[in-house]
C-alpha cells in the first residue's frame, strides 16, 4: 500500500542550504581579503599635504602608480620603468582608466611631468594625484 492509501502525508522534499550557505561564506571571506591585499601592496609614500577632493571609491579597475622622490615609478609595490607601464595598464581601457599617482612630496615635478607624458602617450589624460590632509601624518 501506499502512503495515500493509507491515510498519511507523502515526505516533503528538503533542501540542506548548509552547503550553499559555507560557500557564500568562503566567497565574502575571499573578496574581503583580496580587497585587502590590493591595501597592503601599497608604498609608503609622504604624499603632498593639501586639501584636496575627499576620496571617493576606488573599483577593482583602479590603478595606484607610486612616484618615490627620485623619480622611480612602482606598481603594486614593484618599480617599474615608463616603457613598461604600457604592460602594467595594458587591460585597462583608457576611457575607463582610473589612475591615482601617489608621488613623495619630495619628487621633482620632472618626474610627476615624465609620468604624465607617459600615461597620455597611452591615451589616459585623466588621473588623480593622492594628497594627504594637512596636517596630517604621512600616508
Amino acid at each position: 500500500m501506499n502512503a495515500s492509501a493509507r491515510g498519511e502525508r507523502p515526505k516533503e522534499a528538503s533542501f540542506d542550504l548548509t552547503p550553499m550557505i559555507d560557500v557564500l561564506l568562503l566567497l565574502i571571506v575571499f573578496f574581503m581579503m583580496t580587497s585587502q591585499f590590493t591595501r597592503t601592496q601599497l608604498r609608503a609614500v609622504d604624499l603632498p599635504r593639501e586639501s584636496g577632493e575627499k576620496a571617493g571609491k576606488t573599483s577593482a579597475q583602479t590603478v595606484f602608480l607610486d612616484l618615490d622622490r627620485n623619480g622611480q615609478v612602482y606598481a603594486v609595490g614593484k618599480p617599474i620603468s615608463l616603457a613598461q607601464l604600457a604592460g602594467t595598464l595594458g587591460g585597462v581601457k583608457p576611457c575607463e582608466a582610473d589612475v591615482v599617482i601617489r608621488a613623495d612630496r619630495q619628487c621633482a615635478a620632472a618626474h610627476l611631468n615624465a609620468l604624465a607624458e607617459a600615461l597620455a602617450s597611452l591615451g589616459i589624460r585623466n588621473w588623480k594625484l593622492a594628497t594627504a590632509p594637512q596636517g596630517g601624518p604621512p600616508a
